[in-house]
């Protein structure tokens, strides 16, 4: 476990101590309990990491190569004719 990582643990564990009115002898089960939710947060972020990876991985295999999409534009494109406006008469 990385220092940050119980850094993280220690601090939730005193603020679920804090929230309970600070009563004594009861740390064991503060620590597990912010253990429990470490463990659970670190999957669901290791959960979303992976769906983020095959959703990229996924969008770059369906995606052209530069040079392929620079195939579909034409060398030289003529530019958009500008609208004709209307003379006014007296």
């Amino acid at each position: 476990m990385k220092p940050s990582d119980r850094e993280w643990i220690e601090k939730r564990a005193y603020s679920l101590w804090e929230e309970e009115g600070k009563p004594h002898g009861k740390d064991d089960a503060h620590w597990d309990q912010a253990y429990a939710e470490f463990l659970a947060l670190s999957q669901s972020a290791e959960r979303a990491k992976s769906s983020t990876r095959k959703r990229v991985n996924q969008a770059a295999k369906t995606r052209q190569s530069p040079e392929a999409e620079m195939a579909d534009v034409p060398a030289d494109p003529k530019p958009a004719a500008a609208p004709k406006r209307k003379r006014k008469t007296s």
